[in-house]
C-alpha cells in the first residue's frame, strides 16, 4: 500500500534538497526514488519515469547520493529535461504501523507505550488520594477506569504481537539479533519486562477483585484494608517496573538504529 509520496522539484538543474530533507532521520518505510523527465515531440510532449534508487529504512544522508544519481542521470537521457524526483515510501512491515516520531513500533505498541506515560501518573495520584486525602470512593474510580483502559490496550497489543509478530519492526536495530533473539540486549530487556509485566497482571486483577467482594459501597476502610494496602502497593511498584522496563525495551527495538 503506498502511503505516502513527496516531490523535489528541481530550480533550474538544481535540486530542491531542503524539502526532501524533511523526512524523518531514520524512515521506517521501503524507499523508492523516481526521477521524470519531459521530453518534446513533434506529437506532444512525453513524460518517462526512471528508478534511481530503492532501499528498505534507509537513512536521510543516504538519499542524497540518490538525489545526485537522478540529476546526473539527465544527460543519460537525449533531449529530455529533469522536472522533478519522486521519493515514494511504502510500509515495509506488517501491520499498521504506528505514530511516535522516529519509531518502528506498530500502532497498538505505541499505543501501550504512551498510554503508561499516563497510567503511572495516575495510579500515584490515586494512591496519594486514598493514603493521605481518605478519599476512597475517588480512588476506586481511578483504579478501575485505568484497570479497564489497560486491559483493552494489553488484550489488542497481545493480538497484535501474535498477527504480526514484533522481530521484524526490531530487525534494523543494533540491540536486536534475529540468531540470538532471546539473548540479545533487546530480547533480554523483553524477558525483564515480562518477568515484571505477567505477575503484575495477575496481581492486579487479584486486588481489584478481592476489594470489589469485600468493600462496602461507598468503600471505606474494614477488615480487607491492611491486605488491600499491602497487596495493592505492591502491585502499584510492579506497575511502575512494568512500564519502566517496557519503555527500555521500546528503545532498544524500535527505537535505536544502526
Amino acid at each position: 500500500m503506498r502511503l505516502s509520496a513527496k516531490k523535489c522539484n528541481l530550480l533550474g538543474k538544481r535540486l530542491d534538497a531542503e524539502r526532501f530533507c524533511s523526512w524523518p532521520k531514520k524512515v521506517p518505510y521501503r524507499i523508492l526514488v523516481l526521477c521524470v523527465c519531459q521530453f518534446r515531440h513533434p506529437a506532444g510532449t512525453f513524460r518517462r519515469e526512471s528508478k534511481v534508487a530503492e532501499s528498505d529504512t534507509m537513512p536521510r544522508v543516504r538519499l542524497l547520493p540518490a538525489m545526485a544519481t537522478a540529476k546526473g542521470s539527465v544527460h543519460s537521457m537525449d533531449n529530455g529535461n529533469l522536472s522533478e524526483v519522486i521519493i515514494l515510501a511504502d510500509s515495509a512491515y506488517r501491520g499498521i504501523s504506528g505514530f511516535v516520531p522516529g519509531s518502528r513500533g506498530s500502532l497498538m505498541l505505541d499505543v501501550v507505550f504512551v498510554a503508561m506515560f499516563v497510567v503511572v501518573p495516575v495510579l500515584a495520584v490515586s494512591v496519594y488520594l486514598v493514603k493521605y486525602r481518605r478519599q476512597y470512593a475517588l480512588h476506586k474510580k481511578l483504579q478501575l477506569a485505568t484497570a479497564c483502559v489497560l486491559l483493552v490496550a494489553v488484550l489488542l497489543f497481545e493480538l497484535d504481537i501474535r498477527l504480526n509478530g514484533w522481530e521484524e519492526r526490531a530487525g534494523p536495530s543494533p540491540y536486536f539479533d534475529p540468531a540470538h533473539k532471546w539473548s540479545c540486549p533487546a530480547g533480554l530487556s523483553l524477558i525483564i519486562h515480562l518477568s515484571f509485566a505477567v505477575p503484575t497482571l495477575v496481581l492486579w486483577v487479584a486486588v481489584v477483585t478481592r476489594a470489589l467482594r469485600n468493600f462496602s459501597r461507598p468503600p471505606a476502610p474494614g477488615v480487607h484494608s491492611r491486605w488491600h494496602t499491602r497487596w495493592g502497593m505492591i502491585a502499584a511498584i510492579g506497575m511502575l517496573l512494568t512500564a519502566v522496563t517496557g519503555w527500555i525495551f521500546y528503545w532498544l527495538a524500535f527505537v535505536a538504529a544502526k
